[in-house]
């Protein structure tokens, strides 16, 4: 089984580019937007704008509010390590898949294997999952 890893010190994320892509394998549309946090208001801005921008909000509906956050906001740190599509995301687009402070990484482990990504200060790896107590 193939899993996506940050290796370096920063955490998981994805670039502009990538998440447009992962959007698109799944039949989605992809939009990105800045937001105003004292009016909880979302500016919609292009590709090329989000991959300058410090922080970005990509949605798959061009009108996001309040309301439709939970349904349609693109969060790419809940995406499952072993995901199909993630993966072909980072094949694909290589370093172009990288967020800011990330460097996307395939490792590949044995398919029966549960693991869990354990991290010191955003640089990852893979770890069989086994009992703990405290």
């Amino acid at each position: 089984m193939k899993v996506v890893i940050n290796t370096c010190y920063g955490g998981f994320s994805l670039s502009p580019l990538a998440c447009k892509r992962y959007l698109e394998l799944q039949g989605r549309e992809c939009y990105f937007f800045n937001s105003n946090y004292s009016t909880n208001e979302y500016k919609e801005i292009t590709l090329e704008e989000a991959n300058k921008a410090y922080i970005f909000h990509v949605f798959d509906i061009k009108n996001p509010t309040d309301k439709s956050v939970k349904d349609h906001y693109f969060y790419c740190g809940s995406l499952e390590r072993h995901d199909p599509i993630l993966i072909q995301v980072v094949e694909e687009l290589g370093e172009e898949s990288w967020g800011d402070y990330s460097k996307l990484s395939i490792v590949e482990i044995p398919d029966d294997i549960e693991y869990t990504i354990e991290e010191y200060d955003g640089n990852e790896w893979v770890a069989e999952l086994h009992r703990t107590w405290s």
